[in-house]
């Protein structure tokens, strides 16, 4: 194991950014794309909407 004075020195700064999204959880209007490439089915796609519908009447 190295002795920590080896280690080479990182010099490093936090930025932080405004969160100017209105609604973070999800779009407010949900726009439901029909593709042969869609990852989710309809069955988890509804799941997802309920999720989002709970957490913006939590928010």
């Amino acid at each position: 194991m190295s002795d920590p004075p080896s280690y080479t020195r990182v010099n490093f700064s936090v930025k932080t950014v405004l969160d100017t999204r209105t609604d973070k959880y999800a779009p407010s209007a949900s726009r439901p794309q029909v593709s042969k490439s869609d990852i989710m089915g309809p069955v988890c796609r509804n799941t997802q909407n309920i999720r989002a519908e709970f957490l913006r009447e939590l928010g």
